[in-house]
């Protein structure tokens, strides 16, 4: 695939997971997640852990030509709570945040202006 082409989109999967009876993912975790992946896409290796399991993860074969690592893939996140899009951390990690369909403008001003959903509010 072309460079440019690819982005990867990242959420709690609030209503996915809601739909399978379970809760979705807490906002730890899923900064943890998006860490791992942007190291993953760094061609990192990575320590991946699912409940007491805990192992060392990376692309395999990243040289032969089977997956693009020296292009940057942008991060993508779905993030409707003010938590999510307000904090430093979060903006950090993300390239673009996916905010509800039609936000409040003082919501959206705020994020253009890197003070996130929180400062909306002041």
């Amino acid at each position: 695939m072309a460079p440019g082409r690819a982005m990867l989109g990242i959420g709690t999967g609030f209503t996915g997971r809601n739909t399978m009876g379970l809760p979705p993912v807490k906002l730890e975790r899923m900064r943890e997640y998006i860490e791992m992946c942007r190291k993953l896409l760094r061609g990192e290796e990575v320590m991946y852990r699912e409940g007491k399991r805990e192992r060392a993860i990376r692309f395999l074969h990243p040289n032969h030509g089977y997956i693009n690592l020296k292009d940057p893939i942008p991060i993508h996140v779905a993030a409707n709570g003010p938590r999510r899009s307000s904090s430093p951390a979060s903006r950090r990690r993300m390239d673009h945040c996916a905010l509800r369909p039609r936000p409040h403008p003082r919501r959206l001003q705020a994020y253009r202006n890197g003070r996130g959903a929180r400062g909306a509010q002041a």
